[in-house]
């Protein structure tokens, strides 16, 4: 935090840790009706209900563990916390709305462990903070409160319509893979309610019957132990997405582990798919040119040989490709897809030269929508700036005519 034209006092002294007595954990509470019971935070903010209220007046919640730990929330009226999250009162000399701006900073806490992170709740209390009047507090609480209420309001907006480019870029290629580019052929049932009419001239097929393979990786022997700095690509789930691979966190492998999985190679066109955990149905084309790559078996590999590889990976993240998956799912969470079903899911089968046509042009329009997402993305940054340095300007005083 840059240096305040306030007196300063340790934190302690404006808000003071306090113990909720025994907490419950989040996912074991029963189920209230809505309006029975009293606001409760977890790490994640005011998304529970309580039986009894642990609290009453104004307050904060600290989320203390994990990996959204150091975010707090204000909490007001009757309230309390569960597990994982520690509640704060204010003191005498402290406003717990201008506290929750100051300390609802980024790297304000000071946070300790690495595969759990946490809040070093004592270490940060005793760091000195802007300690101004109680008056100037709420002058500056009210002043934040109208300003950070503008500019939420605008990235509010914005994510709105990010929203909106993903339902247009997904319409866009659904209608594209289910109904072609020519508003005017003639159309034909289909015979299957979720994808409707398709052109007259085009046939449905079982993905098994278009493919050379579908089939997924395996976990190299030795696990993470066997990843070197520099080798063969091993794609994870974490790699695929349906804008394409992102390989920021990518992991490499030797020749005599890429060897053992000789049978998971993947080549230029195949299409890769998430096939376990919360981003089953990713998918996107693998066209790293002069790049080795394997996968892990949470990875499926599907090689076209009758469809054009780009067809269907743009049918797999449509709205049609996306209602198969999710009815394909099994296990007790139905969270995984099994090589059966992923043949058997029907895919519509233009011409050739037709399917090429499509995937060149929904590319085209679909880099369109993306670079104009990457518009509105870059905006909500720079007001998520601009919010930021607005707060530390303020709890600082550095806002003329505000101190």
């Amino acid at each position: 935090m840059r240096s305040s034209k306030f007196p300063t006092l340790p934190l302690k002294r404006l808000m003071r840790q306090v113990s909720a007595g025994v907490v419950s954990i989040k996912g074991h509470l029963d189920d209230l009706a809505d309006g029975e019971g009293f606001p409760g935070f977890s790490a994640s903010g005011q998304d529970v209900r309580l039986p009894e209220s642990q609290f009453n007046g104004e307050g904060l919640a600290l989320s203390a563990v994990g990996a959204q730990c150091g975010k707090c929330f204000y909490a007001s009226g009757q309230w309390g916390v569960v597990a994982n999250t520690q509640p704060f009162l204010p003191t005498e000399q402290g406003d717990a709305r201008y506290l929750f701006y100051l300390v609802n900073q980024q790297d304000f806490w000071e946070v300790g462990g690495t595969a759990q992170p946490y809040v070093q709740v004592p270490r940060s209390m005793s760091q000195a903070v802007p300690a101004p009047s109680l008056d100037m507090q709420r002058r500056i609480a009210r002043f934040l409160d109208e300003k950070t209420a503008r500019i939420d309001g605008l990235i509010a907006k914005k994510r709105v319509l990010l929203d909106r480019l993903v339902e247009k870029r997904q319409a866009l290629i659904t209608r594209a893979v289910t109904k072609g580019l020519n508003p005017n052929t003639e159309m034909k049932s289909s015979g299957i309610d979720w994808i409707g009419t398709i052109p007259a001239h085009w046939g449905l097929k079982r993905l098994k019957f278009v493919t050379d393979k579908i089939g997924s990786g395996i976990t190299p022997r030795g696990g993470a132990s066997v990843y070197v700095e520099s080798g063969i690509m091993l794609l994870r789930s974490q790699n695929i997405y349906f804008d394409g691979l992102m390989l920021d966190d990518i992991v490499f492998i030797d020749e005599e582990t890429d060897n053992e999985m000789s049978e998971t190679r993947v080549f230029i066109g195949d299409v890769l798919l998430n096939i376990t955990g919360a981003s089953i149905g990713r998918c996107c084309l693998f066209d790293q040119v002069n790049a080795r790559a394997n996968v892990n078996q949470h990875v499926c590999i599907i090689r076209p040989t009758e469809l054009v590889a780009d067809f269907v990976k743009m049918f797999l993240s449509s709205s049609v490709g996306q209602a198969q998956i999710d009815l394909s799912q099994n296990g007790a969470s139905r969270e995984g897809l099994n090589f059966g079903d992923l043949g058997d899911f029907i895919v519509p089968y233009p011409p050739v030269s037709e399917q090429e046509a499509i995937a060149r042009t929904v590319r085209v329009r679909v880099d369109a929508i993306g670079e104009q997402s990457s518009h509105v993305l870059q905006s909500i940054c720079t007001l998520e700036e601009y919010r930021s340095a607005l707060v530390t300007a303020a709890v600082t005083g550095q806002i003329k005519g505000l101190c």
